[in-house]
Order: structure tokens, then sequence, then C-alpha cells
């Protein structure tokens, strides 16, 4: 008997380890998504072959309509993660993913684009908050839970090494061919939904209980968790400005004459350097100090990299403005690692998902209403003008959420070691 107790307990640990590497595989390969960075360009051309006025406007309207997507689905897609699991809710965004990207197959139009994008922003619902809650609990079950920060960055590593992989070929796939973009996207979300085909997941309280009453116990912690409300509206504003950095550099980038195949190079550099900062996510995660030094230095310089690439842009030093926007979405994963961490000490283990969801569910509502503002500014202003009036917009809405999170001790406390 003694004899068998390691062998018994070293494999126990091999098992252990393989759902983690399960998972950081599913973190890479769902997240292939080799049409990004052309994305912009695609519809702007599209709706212009299709003689749509106001392309531009248009095609990042058209961008917002993931919000719309996710609107509708985010915080029902957290409540089922926690009520019927977490790899369900991971399987079914593959799949529907897949089947919303093929839908840019269809011929050209606004009706074929808008509904490519909201059923995409339904799939990513479904993603959201499942992925982190997922493997909080697998760390929790095994009594290493304070090991996420570490884990959640290697994660998100994963994470952005495939936006970053999948954009510095996707503007070359699609100055070869366009279609291609679109079917080894589809093909990367079946995949990795394969992945976790046949994996276990760990039981969870909520879980064969009703699905209104997981509603009721997380609509519950969401009104009277007042750490967690100023989180959630700080994630959720904040993000959506990290995104639109994310494509309105693509923008920038054709208004400045660059290439398809240096635009999917710049785009996926963001990506890679989100990638870079992972160490720096998780030695932050370790101390209050740090995460509470880094959301502010965070929200401050969001709004500043606006001003920057708008007053680049005025003086003809367009390589600086790019730079400003390429650093600021190289902080978006540290900006949401910082948030989640958190948030998942917030809250408990039974509504992590939902929780997770609601601060996105937030951010779509405000995604909605920003991104078709956003396109008539910088329709009407041009970029220097746009720039400049985003700037005021980013720093009004973002400072007083910060400075409230803050006060009300928002930040994370040091996870302990």
């Amino acid at each position: 008997m003694h004899a068998q107790a390691p062998e018994a307990l070293a494999a126990q640990h091999a098992r252990q380890r393989f759902i983690e590497l399960r998972l950081y595989a599913h973190a890479f390969v769902a997240r292939l998504f080799f049409y990004v960075p052309v994305l912009l360009h695609h519809m702007e051309v599209s709706l212009a072959a299709a003689h749509v006025p106001h392309p531009r406007a248009l095609s990042l309207s058209l961008i917002a309509l993931v919000s719309m997507g996710n609107l509708v689905a985010e915080y029902p897609s957290g409540l089922f993660a926690d009520w019927l699991g977490r790899k369900r809710s991971l399987v079914f965004a593959g799949v529907l993913q897949a089947l919303s990207i093929l839908l840019f197959f269809l011929p050209s139009s606004v009706y074929s684009l808008c509904a490519a994008q909201l059923f995409i922003g339904v799939s990513t619902a479904f993603r959201t908050g499942a992925d982190t809650a997922f493997l909080h609990g697998h760390l929790e079950s095994i009594g290493q839970e304070h090991r996420y920060g570490r884990a959640l960055a290697r994660l998100r590593f994963f994470n952005v090494l495939a936006i970053a992989a999948a954009s510095a070929t996707g503007g070359l796939l699609y100055a070869w061919r366009p279609d291609s973009v679109f079917w080894l996207s589809a093909l990367a979300c079946v995949l990795g939904s394969a992945v976790l085909l046949g994996l276990r997941e760990q039981p969870a309280a909520a879980r064969g209980r009703g699905y209104f009453a997981v509603f009721r116990d997380s609509f519950a912690e969401a009104r009277h968790n007042r750490p967690a409300q100023a989180l959630m509206l700080l994630g959720g504003v904040a993000n959506t400005y990290f995104v639109f950095s994310y494509w309105v550099t693509q923008t920038y980038l054709i208004d400045s004459g660059a290439s398809l195949s240096s635009m999917g190079l710049t785009v996926g550099s963001i990506s890679l350097l989100q990638a870079l900062t992972m160490p720096l996510s998780a030695w932050t995660s370790e101390s209050k100090r740090r995460i509470s030094r880094l959301l502010a230095g965070v929200g401050i310089g969001l709004p500043l990299a606006f001003l920057v690439a708008a007053l680049a842009w005025s003086f003809g030093h367009k390589g600086a403005g790019t730079l400003a926007l390429v650093c600021v979405g190289a902080c978006h994963v540290l900006f949401r690692n910082a948030v989640n961490l958190r948030l998942q000490a917030l809250v408990p283990a039974e509504v992590r998902a939902s929780i997770v969801s609601l601060e996105s569910l937030l951010g779509s509502i405000w995604y909605m209403l920003f991104f078709p503002l956003a396109g008539v500014l910088l329709a009407w202003g041009g970029i220097n003008r746009g720039f400049l009036a985003l700037a005021a917009i980013v720093a009004v809405s973002v400072w007083p959420l910060l400075i409230v999170s803050l006060r009300h001790r928002a930040e994370p406390q040091a996870v302990p070691r």
C-alpha cells in the first residue's frame, strides 16, 4: 500500500496537469482568428462594392453588432455556464462561432454582414467567463487556488499568442485569397471545441440547481457586492475602449497608406506585446498595491494614447500615432486580468461565470453606443479631430470610474502563496 501511494499521487498530479494543458491548448486554438486584422477593411470594401453610402462609418457600426449579440446572450450565457457546466458553454461557443464566421461567404450585403457579426457576438458571450471560471474551479478543487494569478496569465498568454499569430499571417492570407482567412478561422473554432471533448469538469455547487435559482443568486450578489459593482463598471467601460483601439488601428493604418501585409503584422504585434506582458501580469497579481498602480496607470494612459494619435496625425508623425495605439492595445490583457483576479476573489464560486459575464454585458451596452458614435466622429472630423474628441470622451468616462473603484478598495487583495 505504501509503495503504491506515491505512484497514485503522481498519477493524480499528472491528470490534474493534463486538464490545465488542455485548457491552455483550447485558449490557443479557439482564438486563431485569421480574419480579425482585415475584417474592418473587408467590410468597408464589401459595402463600397455594394454601393452602400458612408462605408467607413457603417463598418464601424457593424463592428458594434458583436456587442449586440453579447448584450442579448452575455448574462444568460454566464448563467448557463454556472448551471450546466463551463465545458459545455465553451464547446457550444466554438461551434456557433465557426458557423457565424462562415456567414461571411454569403453574398456581401449589409444583412449578411450584420448576421455574421451578431452571431459572433452571441458565441463570444458563451465563452466569456466560462474559461476563467473553469480554470479557477479546477485549481480550487485541488487546493491550489493560490496559483490562479499565474495560471490566468498563462491562459491569457495563449489567447493573445494565438491572435498575434493569426493576425501576423491574416493579412498575407487575405492578400493571397480573401476567403482563406474565414475558412481557417472557422476550422480553428471547431478544433478548439474538440480539444475539450472528454474533459471532466469539477462539479460546482450550482450544478443540478434550477436556472432561475442561479439567476437569483447571481443578481443578488451583483446588487449587494459594492466592490464588485465598481469593478464591473470600470472593466466594462474601459474594455470597450481597448477593443476600439484595436479595431481603429486598422483605420489609422489604412488612411496612412499601409499595405495589407504590413497592416496584419502591425495589428498582430499588438497581440504579441500582450503575450509578452503576461509575466508582468503574474507578478502584479501577488500584490494589492501593484494591482492598484497598474489599474491607475493604464486607466490614465488610455485617453492619453488617443490624444497622442490625434496630435501625431496633425503634425505628420503617423508612425508615432500608430505606436501609441499599439502600446495602449498591448495593455488590454493586463487590465482585464487585474479586474478578473479581483472579481474571482470577491464572488462565490457558484456565480463566478455569470458575474464576469455581467461585467462584459455592461461593456456591451456601452460598446453599442460608443462604436457608432466613434464612427461618426472619425467620418466627420477625420483622424485628427475625431481622435481629439474620442480622447475627451474616454477621459471623462474612465477617470471618474477609476477613482470610484480605487476609493471602494476595488483593487485585488494579495494572492496567497
